[in-house]
């Protein structure tokens, strides 16, 4: 149930969208109008906070930036937790990004390029 000011209260899946147009996306998000996020997700336990699954021949995520910001930006944590896939991504806390290559509980990661 949606409570004034879009917030969610409870049930499984809180927004579930679906695009009934070829081409066209289920979700478009802005943020407001000087400093505003656009969506501010954040899972609990071991659920994920969001899940997107591109069409046959769209992408998943589209993320576009401003000049002042990144279009996707991850925050840094002490070390990967819990069960990883490969492909996930993790930044470290001194800003490296790494990439899991092996899934598991934590998984293996490598560092991706040749950051310092």
């Amino acid at each position: 149930m949606t409570q004034p000011g879009g917030r969610d209260t409870g049930g499984n899946s809180p927004i579930v969208a679906t695009a009934t147009q070829a081409g066209q996306p289920a979700i478009v998000a802005t943020g407001g109008p000087v400093s505003g996020n656009a969506i501010v997700a954040t899972g609990t336990g071991s659920g994920s906070a969001i899940v997107a699954t591109g069409g046959t021949t769209g992408p998943a995520i589209i993320a576009n930036g401003t000049t002042a910001n990144a279009p996707l930006r991850l925050a840094a944590q002490a070390a990967p937790n819990g069960t990883n896939a490969i492909g996930d991504l993790y930044a470290d806390s001194s800003g490296i990004l790494w990439i899991c290559t092996a899934a598991g509980a934590p998984g293996t990661f490598t560092k991706v390029g040749t950051q310092t």
